[in-house]
This record gives C-alpha cells, sequence and structure tokens, in this order.
C-alpha cells in the first residue's frame, strides 16, 4: 500500500510545485498557494483511504476471530464497508493520526482554527489576496515544512512494511 502511495504522493508533488513555480512567477500567489496545498489535500484523502481499508480489516480480524471461537466477545456490528475514503472534505486529522502517527507540522498546517489552513480556505471561497508578499513566502515555507514531515513519515512506515510484508 505504502510503497505505491509513496510514488503517487512523489509524483503529485513534483507536478504541483511546477505549477506552483509558475503561478509564482505570473504573481498570482494566491494560485500558488492552493496548487501547493493541494498536494497535502491529496496525501490526506488517499491516508485516509488507507487507514479506513485497515480499520475494516481489523473490524474483520475481530469477527472472524469470534466466528471461530478464538474471542467470546462479541465484537461491535460493522457499520460501513468502504475501503476508501469518499468524501470531498480533507479528513480529520485524528484518523491520518491513527495511521501514521502524530505529525506536528502537518497538524500544525491542518488545524481549522489556524491561520494556514485560513487562508487556504479564504482563497478558496472568498479570493482573499496575499495582502503582503512576505507573508506568502512564510506561509509556503510552512507548508513545505508539513509536506517533507509528511514525506519522511511515508518513507519510514514505506521501509518498515517491507521488512514485514511484502506489498
Amino acid at each position: 500500500m505504502y510503497t505505491k502511495f509513496m510514488a503517487q504522493f512523489l509524483e503529485h508533488r513534483e507536478k504541483q510545485e511546477l505549477i506552483t513555480s509558475r503561478f509564482e512567477e505570473s504573481f498570482s500567489l494566491e494560485m500558488a498557494y492552493i496548487a501547493n496545498w493541494s498536494t497535502l489535500e491529496f496525501a490526506m484523502k488517499e491516508i485516509a483511504s488507507i487507514a479506513t481499508e485497515n480499520n475494516l480489516r481489523l473490524q474483520i480480524k475481530s469477527w472472524m476471530s469470534y466466528l471461530n471461537k478464538e474471542i467470546s466477545t462479541c465484537p461491535k456490528d460493522i457499520k460501513s464497508f468502504a475501503i476508501r475514503y469518499a468524501s470531498d472534505r480533507i479528513p480529520n486529522m485524528s484518523l491520518i493520526e491513527q495511521e501514521l502517527g502524530h505529525m506536528q507540522a502537518l497538524s500544525e498546517v491542518m488545524d481549522t482554527n489556524k491561520k494556514y489552513r485560513k487562508k487556504r480556505n479564504n482563497i478558496a471561497h472568498h479570493a482573499e489576496p496575499f495582502i503582503k508578499i512576505d507573508k506568502y513566502w512564510d506561509y509556503k515555507a510552512v507548508i513545505n515544512n508539513a509536506l517533507d514531515e509528511l514525506q519522511k513519515t511515508i518513507a519510514e512506515k514505506t521501509s518498515v512494511r517491507a521488512h514485514i510484508t511484502p506489498e
């Protein structure tokens, strides 16, 4: 799962970095911010899909253990057999952290009460500009830091999984 996802993430990030650069060259900083941000959204939705599938697998294993009389406690009903994250919304950090652990930079950026996510929403929903160019570069650095943290975490997960089971 993670090996394939890592390749998709890197490909998406490279493509979006190119688009971001083009927007920066034309001083369309708001579009550059959204283009850069889209890599985060892409990754979050894919990780949420992996987590959704893994959660279902755990629930099924629990039920199989119960049916095979390996455990005596009846598991909770399985409410959904979805194996993909199906929402257009950005997944909650709790689902991402359940799958990958806590990532400070990503949590900071994705916090709906903090300026980075608010700026993304204000650009996307109200066409709010960056008043100061320096502010864009500061925000971009924080987004890139979150992307680097995410990439490192996925790489670590890929190498751990490679030692456990082949994908």
